[in-house]
């Protein structure tokens, strides 16, 4: 992929844990948020259980590696600390209904803080180099992620060009595109339908049931669009692919290296 000097090169191996498996943490990132926006998160107190399960679960591995393991293969203590829940988030999609709320919120929350952490470990610490200039561009995304959800921003497309932007500015960091996915994720707003939107929406539908024009039908489309938050629009497009396509794809959605031959201008990155 290339725009003028600038370009972004992988091999087939890299586009699956660097760029689908990023898709897949975004998605978590947008249910995470939700719940904490609108569902069962939303009483904090039941955030505490994964969190320290989370910290816990990677805590506990890396003592005993660090206890059994030689003198020189000490510093692959980061080795153990990922776990593989987005095969189990995958299996229980395949589920569905049968499956525990509870436990898959539980299992999401479990997932934002491991594999946070994890990622985070792999790219600081077992990185050759960190690129300090694209680090401040995603750092810019973000926070541009979070305006436009303060200012109430509703069209999909300001997300997720923004996102874009972010991961690329990851990847071209040197750290692992799945912080960037997740971050952009959960600071992708939700919340629960206002009445007057509803309302507006009902209005301009029955207006357009009674004059079938074409802009009479734009603004009962786009006044249902606004009903919506941008959070679970993009989870009803993006949740298929994700539970049913890229998790089957990817060899080690928690474990990779850093983008090989990915860059913001073209150069060669380590790996």
């Amino acid at each position: 992929m290339r725009i003028g000097d600038a370009g972004l090169s992988m091999d087939l191996d890299h586009w699956v844990n660097d760029g689908l498996m990023a898709i897949f943490f975004f998605v978590v990132g947008l249910e995470v948020r939700r719940d904490l926006a609108v569902g069962e998160l939303t009483d904090r107190r039941r955030v505490v259980l994964p969190v320290l399960a989370g910290i816990d679960g990677m805590l506990v591995p890396a003592l005993l590696y660090l206890l059994i393991a030689p003198s020189d293969a000490a510093q692959g203590w980061g080795v153990v600390i990922g776990t593989d829940t987005a095969f189990l988030l995958g299996t229980l999609a395949l589920v569905g209904p049968n499956c525990s709320t509870q436990l898959r919120i539980f299992l999401l929350s479990l997932t934002v803080v491991d594999d946070f952490v994890a990622v985070s470990v792999i790219g600081l610490v077992y990185s050759d180099e960190i690129d300090l200039v694209p680090v401040l561009l995603a750092a810019t995304g973000i926070l541009a992620l979070v305006v436009i959800g303060r200012l109430g921003v509703w069209r999909t497309w300001a997300y997720m060009w923004i996102a874009v932007v972010v991961w690329v500015a990851t990847l071209a960091s040197g750290l692992h595109a799945s912080i960037a996915g997740m971050l952009a994720g959960l600071l992708i707003p939700a919340f629960r339908p206002s009445r007057h939107d509803v309302e507006g929406a009902a209005k301009r539908v029955r207006a357009f049931r009674q004059s079938p024009m074409p802009e009479v039908g734009c603004s009962a489309q786009e006044a249902l669009t606004r009903a919506v938050s941008v959070n679970e629009r993009l989870q009803l497009v993006l949740h298929p692919w994700t539970s049913y396509v890229i998790v089957r794809s990817s060899p080690s959605p928690t474990r990779g290296s850093t983008c090989a031959g990915a860059c913001w201008p073209t150069r060669s990155r380590p790996r």
